[in-house]
């Protein structure tokens, strides 16, 4: 992106250059599985963080106002690597290659047993809160507080969905910054370990692109926060779609730059957990230029591990084929997933830095990119709502040694949008030999990875010319999943809607619930023509008693001023009796 609790119902069926010196450091070489006979590389770099730019106490900073949140900047689209005449032709055709007939649609309730759990919710943070479109969803959960994040607003809530006296605050003053910075793209996370809640954001300027990261000082986000400010890419360069991702020793911060002089590069950051907790300085690691086969690779999903009793040795990280490849955005169709594996992160004396391999691996399914998506009044035009491209839009969480993604595609068989969501098993050996002494078997190396499930969900269309789009999974510690999704059709206005699965299930096999339907015609086109939805959802973990676990999801729906509205919501497999 360039700068310039209510009721459940039931869902219808439908180069990184940090403030120093910059060194790179020897191409890596990765592995491959199941996939093409392509090379993997990316290269390394060091850089230094001078420590915090700011400390901030949330509670203490004023509510946001109508002047700081008309002062922001707006939000364009995500980039895409080419005009907007040829992304929009591209959407365009990809709505011709899926035209069918329209089918009624089916509600759950008239079509057979339900089996996602019903769950509860509360509407958050609204429009006016930043006049901006879209929210573009984050969302952290501790074992008292409700964090949500979107473009220019904080929030925080009780478990219950009470927001708190003096709430939404300026994400821009959270970030010690003016009311008019170009601060986008928010992610959060809760680290359940050490007990600390995680924001990044991006910030453009006129000459450099900043990542901001954000660590709160205790388990109350209300309270003391660090702040850091990353220089990244040059000074032509523009840093976009951010991504967040945790291990036990580091913050995993990706991104794709798109370069100045054309074309993308793209960068993973290793940034120390112990030094930005207690607002020191810090030098760290990072990798860019990811690639296949020479060809660079976008918006890179660092994995949120998730459980407590997780220990993997390395780090993973997945990207779907998309901006180079398959035509463009997968326009004419791709497969695979790459698999990263990241281990020995950190910055340390006699470190032989990190050990960055990867994989290929094929799909079942192959991937396109997604038609606009429908609603009623609107069958064509520029009122159908932007569903994005191939990207993992998401956040991937790994949980018990499996890493859960999703992403957006056409229907196979039908019309609209739907997505396709995996369970992939990573592989690693035992060591790499270049580390040795002190760092014997801190290097792993990943050999393969397996895709244990994987489903499109109503590959074939849902009823109406429905469309499922900006899935995203949350797994509990047991494995039950809950997939969160934005939903329309020919009957159905964007909506917020869930569906789950046991761990012993194989698919998700039911039409879903909504925590919040849509209640009114959305028509909201930013300066390039886009009527923009949420560029991705938000999900979280956690417990609501000590020994069950809670699958926390955010996103928005369209309200009864044709307004977005963000809400939050959690369901729980809690009843052996549930299917």
């Amino acid at each position: 992106m360039k700068r310039p609790a209510s009721a459940v119902s039931r869902l219808s069926h439908r180069a990184l250059v940090a403030p120093c010196a910059l060194f790179l450091l020897a191409g890596v070489a990765f592995a491959q599985e199941g996939g093409p006979n392509l090379a993997l590389s990316a290269k390394n770099g060091l850089a230094t963080s001078s420590g915090p730019s700011s400390s901030v106490v949330l509670d203490q900073l004023p509510p946001i106002t109508d002047a700081q949140a008309k002062a922001h900047p707006p939000v364009p689209p995500p980039r895409s690597g080419v005009s907007e005449a040829v992304y929009q032709a591209r959407k365009a055709q990809a709505a011709v290659k899926n035209i069918s007939p329209s089918t009624p649609g089916e509600a759950p309730a008239d079509s057979g047993v339900v089996d996602t759990p019903t769950g509860a919710g509360f509407t958050g943070i609204g429009e006016s809160c930043s006049f901006l479109i879209p929210p573009d969803q984050a969302l952290a959960v501790g074992a008292t507080w409700v964090l949500e994040v979107v473009n220019a607003c904080v929030g925080v809530y009780s478990k219950a969905g009470a927001l708190q006296a003096g709430y939404p605050k300026s994400l821009n003053s959270f970030f010690g910054l003016s009311s008019s910075a170009f601060t986008f793209d928010p992610r959060a996370l809760y680290d359940f370990v050490n007990n600390r809640y995680i924001v990044m954001a991006d910030l453009s300027t006129a000459t450099q692109s900043y990542i901001m990261v954000a660590a709160s000082k205790t388990n109350d986000p209300r309270g003391g926060w660090n702040i850091y400010s990353l220089a990244v890419g040059g000074s032509t360069d523009f840093a976009d779609f951010p991504t967040l991702g945790q291990d036990r020793q580091a913050i995993y911060v990706g991104f794709t730059n798109f370069l100045g002089a054309g074309g993308i590069s793209n960068y993973v950051l290793y940034l120390p957990k112990s030094q930005i907790y207690s607002g020191a300085a810090f030098s760290y690691y990072y990798n860019f230029n990811f690639n296949v086969g020479g060809v660079n690779v976008d918006s890179i999903q660092p994995a949120n591990v998730m459980n407590l009793s997780d220990q993997p040795r390395a780090e993973f990280m997945v990207n779907s084929f998309n901006i180079n490849f398959g035509g463009g955005q997968c326009s004419s169709g791709c497969n695979g997933l790459v698999v990263w594996a990241i281990s020995n992160p950190l910055v340390a004396s006699g470190s032989p830095g990190p050990e960055v391999t990867g994989v290929v691996i094929s799909t079942a399914n192959n991937y396109s990119l997604p038609p606009n998506a429908r609603q009623p009044g609107c069958s064509s035009g520029s009122c159908l709502l932007d569903t994005g491209d191939t990207r993992i839009s998401g956040e991937v969480t790994y949980a018990s040694g499996s890493l859960f993604a999703a992403l957006n595609t056409a229907a196979t068989a039908g019309p609209g949008a739907t997505f396709i969501w995996y369970r992939v098993q990573p592989i690693l050996n035992d060591n790499d030999a270049r580390c040795t002494g002190a760092f014997l078997n801190a290097c792993p190396q990943i050999t393969t990875a397996y895709i244990r499930e994987e489903q499109c969900y109503f590959c074939s269309g849902r009823g109406a010319n429905g469309s499922s789009w900006y899935g995203t999974l949350q797994p509990d510690p047991e494995g039950n999943v809950v997939a969160v999704y934005a939903y329309s059709d020919d009957n159905s206005y964007p909506g917020l809607a869930y569906v789950s699965k046991r761990v012993t299930a194989t698919v998700l096999h039911d039409n879903g619930l909504y925590l919040y339907a849509g209640q009114h015609f959305y028509n909201q086109q930013d300066q390039y023509g886009r009527n923009r939805w949420g560029d991705y959802t938000g999900v979280a973990g956690g417990l609501l008693v000590p020994t069950q676990g809670v699958m926390w999801f955010a996103g928005e729906f369209s309200d009864a001023s044709g307004n977005w509205r963000s809400a939050m919501g959690h369901t729980a497999f809690n009843n052996p009796k549930q299917p």
